[in-house]
């Protein structure tokens, strides 16, 4: 069976099933103590989950599997959520003509988009 018709009665799954291999690379990247040339990469795996993990939105409005007032309401009571679509707006647009940031809460955005900052954790455990 071809990849395209695997989810053929589900599309949206094709989309949920790429955003769970987008934080399988996340999550291995997260424990591991990368030297600074591998900065760039770990940030372009960041943005790429989160691009990924807010369009599944659009493929469940569009494969009719839930309305889009139930999703759009989802994300605008759900911080998370609302963190996720801005990461995504703010690492894809230069400048953003319509924000969807409320109004209320303050966008660690620069002129490149949001900021990323890691901690660092002595006890995390690594792997090599």
């Amino acid at each position: 069976m071809s990849f395209a018709g695997k989810f053929h009665n589900k599309p949206y799954l094709e989309q949920f099933q790429r955003m769970k291999r987008w934080y399988n690379i996340l999550n291995k990247i997260r424990v591991s103590n990368a030297n600074e040339n591998q900065t760039d990469k770990q940030v372009d795996i960041i943005y790429a989950f989160f691009i990924n993990c807010f369009h599944l939105k659009d493929w469940l409005i569009h494969s009719k599997a839930i309305e889009q007032k139930k999703v759009n309401d989802f994300i605008e009571n759900n911080k998370e959520m609302m963190i996720c679509r801005d990461l995504c707006n703010g690492c894809k647009h230069l400048s953003l003509t319509n924000p969807s940031v409320a109004k209320d809460v303050k966008c660690n955005c620069g002129f490149h988009g949001v900021f990323l900052h890691r901690e660092f954790d002595p006890f995390q455990e690594v792997l090599k």
